[in-house]
C-alpha cells in the first residue's frame, strides 16, 4: 500500500474550501517532498487552465480571470498577472516569478477556477490523486543510477567465464539521462553491450571479487527494471532567498519592542548636537520627533492582531438560505458569491417556474443573513479605526477622507442606477439570469422544458451559478468603469 502523497490531502482540501492553512501546509514538508509537491501543483494547475479556457484562450478572458483573483487577493495580484499572462505572452512572463511566488499564484488560480467549475471542487480528491499517481516515481526513484545500484547489490561469481570480446568495433552502452554519470568500464576493457574479457593480472588478490566484466554485465542487465520517465524540472524553494510572500504573510505583531527602545531614542536625540546643521540633521530631527512611543506600538500591534482575526472570520463566513421545504439550498460567502446550490431529489417535483422562484427565495434569504453580518462587521471594524495621536495621523486622515469620498460616489452611482438590469444566458442555453446594479437576482428563467427531468441536478446547479455570476460581473463592470472615470478625472 502506497504512503500518502506529500501535500495531496491539503491541496485537495484547498481546492474545495480555499482555506489558507491548506494552501501553505506544504511549507512543513521536507525539502525533497516540497519540491515534488511543487510538481504536483504545476500539473493540477495545467488541468485547471485546460478546463477553464478549453479552446477559447484569449487575452480578454485571461485578464478577466486576473482581475477576479486580484480583487480577492490584491497582495498577490502581480504574481497572478505574470503567471496568467504567460499563457498569451509567452513563458518569459512566468520566468519572472520566483518558485515560491509561482507556487502561490498557481494555488490561487486553481482555487478560482474550481469555484467556476464546481466539478473540480466536488472531485478534488480524485483530481489530485490522479496527478499524484503519475508523480509517485519521483518519491521512489533512488538518487544513484541503476548501474551503480546493480554493481553494489548483485555480485558476480568469479567462476563465471567471461565471453570473448567481439571483433567488431565496440559500441558504447547507451543509457537514459540520469542524475549520476554512468559507470565506466576499467581502462583495459572496452565498454560494449557484451561482457568483455579482462586482461590477465599478475597479482590477483586472494579474496573473491566480482570479475572486471561485472560492471558491464550489471549495466547491460540491471537486477530490476527501474522506471525512468523524462526528468521533470522541479522548483527548489530551499535554494532561493525568502520571497515577498513570506514577508507579506508574516505576522506584523510578532516582534517585540526592545527593552532599550527608549534609551536608543534618547541616544539618538543626544547625538543630534554632533550633526552639522543641514538637511540631514533636519531629517533626523523629524524622524526622532515622530517616533511612536512603546505604548503606541503595543496598541497598534493589538489592533493589527484583532484586524487579522476579523479578516479571517470574514473569509470563512458562509450564509445559507433554503426554500421549497428544503428542496433548494443556497450558500454564499461574505462577498455574496454563490458557493453552493444544492437541489434535493425532491426538487424534481418542481416545474421550471417553481424551481426558479425557489432558487431566488433561497438566495434572498442567504443574502439577508449576509447583510446582517455585514452590519456587525462594520461596527466591529469601526472599533479598530482609532488613531494613536501621532503626527502621522494627518496623512492617514487625508487618505481616509479620499477613500470615503470615493465610496460615497460609488454609492450615489449605485442608487442612481439601482434599477438597471444586467442579464446573462448560460453557454448551454439552459437558463437566463438578470441582476440589478447591486448584484441581487431579479429574474431567473429556465429555457429548457422540464429542466430537472432532462438534466442532472448537479448540471442545473452549476449552470445557474455560472449564469448568475456572469450577470453580476457585468454589473460590477459598470461600477469599475465609473470608478476608473473618476480616478482619471482626478489625475
Amino acid at each position: 500500500m502506497n504512503a500518502p502523497f506529500p501535500g495531496a490531502a491539503a491541496l485537495a482540501s484547498y481546492i474545495r474550501t480555499g482555506n489558507r492553512e491548506d494552501r501553505i501546509a506544504y511549507r512543513n514538508l521536507p525539502d525533497k517532498e516540497r519540491a515534488v509537491y511543487g510538481e504536483l501543483v504545476d500539473r493540477v494547475y495545467e488541468r485547471a487552465i485546460d478546463r477553464y479556457f478549453a479552446k477559447n484562450l484569449d487575452k480578454g478572458r485571461v485578464d478577466r480571470l486576473i482581475v477576479r483573483i486580484a480583487r480577492r487577493h490584491p497582495e498577490y495580484g502581480g504574481s497572478v498577472k505574470r503567471l496568467l499572462r504567460s499563457l498569451v505572452e509567452g513563458e518569459e512572463r512566468r520566468r519572472e516569478l520566483a518558485p515560491l511566488q509561482l507556487l502561490t499564484a498557481q494555488h490561487l488560480v486553481i482555487q478560482a477556477v474550481s469555484e467556476r467549475h464546481l466539478e473540480l471542487q466536488q472531485n478534488a480528491e480524485q483530481l489530485v490523486d490522479d496527478v499524484a499517481r503519475d508523480l509517485r516515481w519521483m518519491l521512489e526513484a533512488p538518487p544513484e543510477t541503476p548501474a551503480i545500484r546493480a554493481t553494489a547489490s548483485v555480485p558476480v561469481s568469479p567462476a563465471v567465464p567471461a565471453a570473448p570480446v567481439a571483433t567488431a568495433a565496440p559500441q558504447p552502452v547507451s543509457a537514459p539521462p540520469v542524475s549520476a554519470p554512468p559507470v565506466s568500464a576499467p581502462p583495459s576493457v572496452p565498454q560494449t553491450t557484451e561482457p568483455a574479457a579482462p586482461k590477465p593480472k599478475t597479482t590477483a588478490p586472494k579474496a573473491a571479487k566480482p570479475s572486471p566484466a561485472a560492471p558491464a554485465v550489471a549495466a547491460a542487465e540491471p537486477a530490476a527494471p527501474v522506471r525512468r520517465p523524462e526528468p521533470a524540472v522541479v522548483p527548489k524553494p530551499k535554494a532561493e532567498p525568502k520571497q515577498d510572500e513570506e514577508k507579506k504573510e508574516s505576522d506584523p505583531s510578532d516582534f517585540k519592542v526592545p527593552d532599550s527602545y527608549e534609551d536608543q531614542l534618547k541616544e539618538g536625540k543626544d547625538f543630534l548636537v554632533k550633526i552639522p546643521d543641514g538637511p540631514n540633521k533636519d531629517m533626523a530631527e523629524k524622524v526622532l520627533a515622530t517616533a511612536p512611543s512603546r505604548e503606541d506600538i503595543e496598541k497598534l500591534q493589538a489592533r493589527a492582531a484583532e484586524g487579522r482575526a476579523l479578516l479571517a472570520s470574514i473569509q470563512e463566513s458562509r450564509f445559507e438560505g433554503r426554500a421549497a421545504d428544503g428542496a433548494v439550498r443556497v450558500v454564499v460567502d461574505a462577498t455574496g458569491e454563490i458557493r453552493k446550490l444544492e437541489l434535493d431529489p425532491t426538487a424534481a417535483r418542481l416545474g421550471n417556474r417553481e424551481l426558479a422562484a425557489a432558487i431566488g427565495a433561497a438566495l434572498a434569504e442567504a443574502e439577508e443573513q449576509r447583510s446582517e453580518n455585514d452590519a456587525k462587521i462594520l461596527e466591529r471594524g469601526k472599533s479598530l479605526g482609532g488613531r494613536t495621536g501621532s503626527s502621522s495621523d494627518a496623512a492617514g486622515a487625508q487618505q481616509e477622507s479620499e477613500e470615503t469620498a470615493m465610496l460615497r460616489k460609488i454609492e450615489e452611482f449605485v442608487e442612481k442606477h439601482e434599477n438597471d438590469r444586467f442579464s446573462s444566458t448560460s453557454d448551454t442555453d439552459m437558463c437566463r439570469a438578470a441582476v440589478n446594479q447591486r448584484g441581487f437576482l431579479v429574474d431567473l428563467v429556465f429555457l429548457t422544458a422540464n429542466v430537472l427531468k432532462t438534466s442532472e441536478r448537479e448540471e442545473v446547479s452549476a449552470d445557474v451559478i455560472r449564469t448568475i455570476t456572469a450577470a453580476r460581473s457585468k454589473a460590477n463592470g459598470a461600477i469599475s468603469a465609473m470608478t476608473m472615470e473618476i480616478l482619471g478625472a482626478n489625475g
